[in-house]
């Protein structure tokens, strides 16, 4: 997992850099539950599922998320309207943000092993990721569709934890 000590308006006020860390720590997220290490164990309990989730991330998601960033890098300027329109500058973008953030911090305390929710760390997971989709979503539209794969892939994790969840498979 990143770095979960800091804040993401840590980073400064750009909203721009907020948006570039939004999308790599989406990206190295999404990593560690396709690829858990050590002991841990995926959140797919299906692994014939994750087999192919995984096979479907790299490369074809890891070059979306690649693409999220060089459009948010060297093209922010011509996108300004765009992510006007779909909530993406200022207050409207750190209330996102702040969500998200609330979301993924929960998930990390859970697998930390900390404040473990009653509903499990994987539902907790399944949380953080729908509250992504928000922003997710709106980056993609305000891009002319870059990353809406990534939106569509995460999506089908959603539905494979819930599915999980809503099994009875251990947490």
């Amino acid at each position: 997992m990143t770095d979960t000590t800091q804040s993401i308006f840590d980073h400064g006020p750009s909203d721009q850099q907020a948006l570039i860390i939004f999308v790599s720590t989406l990206e190295a997220d999404l990593r560690t539950v396709l690829f858990p290490s050590g002991e841990s164990h995926s959140p797919i309990a299906d692994e014939e599922m994750a087999g192919l989730a995984r096979d479907a991330f790299e490369p074809g998601v890891v070059r979306q998320f690649e693409d999220l960033r060089t459009q948010l890098t060297e093209r922010w300027a011509e996108h300004q309207d765009g992510l006007e329109r779909h909530g993406l500058l200022g207050p409207q973008l750190r209330f996102k943000l702040a969500v998200n953030e609330l979301g993924r911090n929960r998930y990390v305390e859970a697998v930390s092993g900390g404040n473990q929710p009653p509903w499990g760390w994987r539902n907790a997971l399944e949380r953080y990721l729908v509250a992504a989709d928000v922003i997710l979503d709106s980056l993609s539209a305000a891009l002319g569709g870059v990353g809406a794969a990534i939106g569509e892939f995460k999506k089908m994790i959603e539905w494979l934890l819930a599915d999980t969840w809503k099994r009875g498979w251990p947490a």
